[in-house]
């Protein structure tokens, strides 16, 4: 396993165990008005999540199947989409998991008790989702600057610098997981989100710009088409990410209604996305007859 790699997941770890040993001290001393959401929210959550988590298993097995076979040429590439469809599986079974036992509960602070240690799990799954993040951006960033056949260590520090800002930031007691937004004082849950879309934009932009520039060249019918879909897969994940930042200051601002709508947004761009990545770089038999 490459170093960037091997870190990313340490960090993933980290923060996983970090945040169940230290849920109780801060839900006990930073308390607020328990998380209320509507019925139809819960369902709204739970069902794309388990669909975006089979799909991407799906891809990545396709993609690992693909790794085995692939040229020096293109792993790099498939790997990028192999380390991305790990990452987005994950996350996608942890929001899974902790709206659904948040549904079961109907209590934002649920949790289990393992070996004597509360383990408070919509709190976790909310919170964690954002060490995991920061590894798909730079699983995102390496796809792009395949694409491109180019390399940034600048970019690539970037992504890894933010990636422990926002693990650090995990642990703000501001945050208040698992409550409402704090109606007076300080409330840093919004700084979290915004560390992550300003990661996730900074990702996506290598790869836009060198499909942009391949697209201006004279291209095949089927070399067009997957450019095209990639950019595609691109600018989804960048509605992911923005949306998501945007559903965070809704609810911030106690706008509901307006902020679920932004979430359902940003959860069309987490599912389009895996979909355009996969079908422009690794294009089936099929879809490859029918546009030929």
């Amino acid at each position: 396993m490459r170093k960037d790699v091997a870190f990313i997941y340490s960090m993933v770890i980290i923060t996983f165990f970090a945040l169940i040993f230290t849920a109780d001290y801060y839900i006990k001393n930073w308390p607020s008005e328990v998380y209320v959401v509507p019925e139809h929210a819960y369902m709204s959550v739970i069902i794309p999540s388990f669909v975006i988590f089979v799909m991407s298993v799906i891809i990545g097995y396709y993609a690992h199947k693909a790794l085995k076979v692939s040229g020096p040429e293109e792993t790099p590439g498939i790997r990028a989409l192999y380390d991305f469809m790990i990452l987005w599986a994950l996350i996608a079974f942890e929001t899974f998991l902790g709206w659904l036992y948040f549904y079961l509960t109907k209590d934002s602070l649920c949790f289990v008790e393992i070996l004597g240690i509360k383990v408070y799990v919509w709190y976790v799954a909310h919170a964690w989702f954002f060490p995991i993040i920061g590894g798909i951006a730079y699983s995102i960033l390496n796809l792009g600057l395949w694409i491109g056949r180019k390399q940034s260590r600048l970019l690539n520090g970037i992504e890894l610098f933010l990636l422990v800002l926002v693990s650090i930031c995990l642990f703000l007691p501001w945050n208040y997981w698992g409550f409402s937004p704090a109606r007076e004082g300080l409330f840093t849950r919004p700084l979290v989100y915004g560390i992550s879309m300003i990661a996730g934009v900074i990702a996506c932009i290598p790869g836009i710009k060198n499909l942009r520039e391949r697209l201006k060249k004279k291209l095949s019918k089927i070399e067009a088409f997957r450019y095209k879909i990639l950019m595609a897969g691109f600018i989804s994940i960048i509605i992911f990410w923005v949306f998501l930042f945007l559903y965070c200051i809704a609810l911030a601002m106690n706008y509901e209604i307006i902020s679920y709508l932004l979430l359902g947004i940003s959860g069309l761009g987490a599912g389009l996305s895996p979909i355009f990545l996969y079908l422009g770089l690794l294009t089936p038999a099929w879809l490859l007859k029918r546009i030929s």
